[in-house]
């Protein structure tokens, strides 16, 4: 909904949107390669927690890749929809939007319902708790391979 009828005003809010949209597409751009590079090394040489697969870490890079992807594109949806004005045509419908705005925003959601971050952490504080209780847990987060052999 527009708050002015000032035509000078709502091309600047356009342009203002669109340079907002573009800066978080470079940021989660730049996110998604960190995470990459983690999970490489993560696969090369992984962490005790890691390797003793009491943490189904995995799952949680591939819900990530996921919801970066998800985000990018609708990122790109809403720039193009911003850079065609008023009267372009995703501005005009409805089913672009409800598309690439509240069905990939609600497969985020859903993809965090099933693979929540607050899991993961959970299950390595337990197993933290565990070792340090003497219950023969993995015990630290990080290490190197050399310690588990």
């Amino acid at each position: 909904m527009q708050v002015t009828t000032d035509s000078k005003m709502q091309r600047l809010g356009v342009k203002i949107c669109l340079v907002g949209l573009i800066i978080q597409a470079f940021v989660v751009t730049w996110f998604f390669i960190v995470s990459i590079r983690l999970h490489r090394r993560l696969i090369l040489e992984p962490t005790n927690i890691a390797y003793s697969g009491v943490v189904e870490w995995r799952k949680h890079f591939w819900t990530l890749y996921f919801v970066c992807v998800a985000t990018l594109l609708r990122n790109t949806v809403r720039a193009v929809e911003y850079g065609q004005g008023f009267n372009g045509t995703i501005m005009h419908h409805e089913l672009i939007f409800y598309l690439f705005e509240a069905t990939l925003m609600g497969g985020v959601a859903w993809a965090y319902v099933f693979v929540h971050p607050a899991r993961l952490v959970r299950c390595v504080r337990k197993d933290v708790e565990a070792k340090l209780n003497g219950e023969g847990g993995v015990g630290t987060v990080m290490g190197n391979l050399d310690d588990r052999r």
